[in-house]
């Protein structure tokens, strides 16, 4: 396989998962968890992020087609020839996947005409961002390995993998907008609000991480069929990797949890704690990004050979 190809693969479905991911969590976040009011505030403070991500997850959605082009062909000269274009968006899954992408960038690219700051407009695009985001994660449950298994395994595999891919964008983005939360909402005045808002986040959290570990090890199994625990090649090598990853973020978020988010409610305290939950949100932020970036990366790797 040719190695640009094969970077230009990875590095594609980073910024496609990873922008992606971002997108969808730090508007599902506040649209269905915070109190109107505090919603609107946030909104309006990481707006500025919205047209960037929407332009950079539509031009991956082009690139993604000549490269898949690349891998199922024989390199980047059966790109510039152009016999493969056709068979591989009509006859391979990647084809289909490229396809539920591409509707969900133009939609991307649609909400950026949304520029009325009237309420039922902005209420129209942020339905719009929602919607051509969620369908670009949901391609990635139609290419891969959760294309490996077919009749009622092939189902649950792509099912699970839709689930796990919305949980973990949720939680990741989700994380981007509450760091957001205490740059607008770090006063005392707002003091309350910024406990309701950590409080909910937390329910998020909760359930996104729930979704994550059951879903992954459905995954797992569907894969593997046994735990990943183990260096025998790369792709269980780097999917330890990920798992424990993860499982730092689980401990850090039970920090902010348990140790950190009370004290936003004792004044004494509350500052150090504000300027502590930043740190440790930040922290997690990176550590979820990692976490994409090795899916990126085993993602595209054969489970089961022997390269170790």
């Amino acid at each position: 396989m040719d190695l640009t190809v094969h970077l230009a693969l990875v590095t594609n479905r980073f910024l496609l998962e990873s922008v992606g991911s971002l997108l969808w969590g730090m508007l599902f976040y506040p649209i269905l968890f915070l109190q109107k009011e505090v919603a609107q505030t946030l909104l309006v403070s990481i707006s500025k992020f919205i047209t960037p991500c929407v332009w950079v997850l539509f031009v991956c959605v082009l690139l993604t087609l000549p490269i898949n082009v690349a891998m199922i062909g024989d390199g980047w000269s059966d790109v510039f020839s152009g016999s493969l274009w056709w068979p591989v968006v009509t006859e391979t899954s990647a084809g289909l996947a490229w396809q539920i992408s591409l509707i969900g960038g133009c939609i991307l690219l649609l909400s950026n005409f949304f520029a009325s700051n009237s309420k039922m407009v902005q209420k129209y695009k942020m339905f719009l961002l929602l919607l051509g985001g969620g369908l670009i994660l949901v391609s990635f449950s139609f290419t891969g390995h959760a294309q490996m298994n077919e009749g009622w395994r092939g189902v649950v595999h792509q099912l699970s993998d839709i689930l796990h891919v919305f949980a973990g964008a949720s939680w990741v983005g989700g994380l981007f907008a509450l760091y957001f939360v205490f740059k607008v909402l770090s006063d005392t005045e707002n003091s309350l609000f910024l406990i309701k808002a950590v409080q909910r986040f937390s329910r998020l959290g909760m359930v996104s991480v729930s979704i994550i570990v059951c879903s992954g090890m459905i995954n797992t199994l569907l894969i593997l069929g046994h735990l990943p625990f183990g260096l025998q090649n790369t792709y269980q090598a780097m999917l330890t990797g990920k798992i424990l990853l993860v499982a730092l973020m689980i401990g850090l978020a039970i920090r902010n949890r348990v140790v950190l988010a009370p004290m936003l409610g004792q004044s004494a305290l509350r500052q150090g704690g504000i300027a502590s939950l930043k740190k440790a949100i930040m922290l997690e932020l990176g550590f979820g990004i990692l976490v994409i970036l090795a899916v990126a990366i085993f993602g595209v790797l054969d489970p089961h050979a022997g390269d170790f």
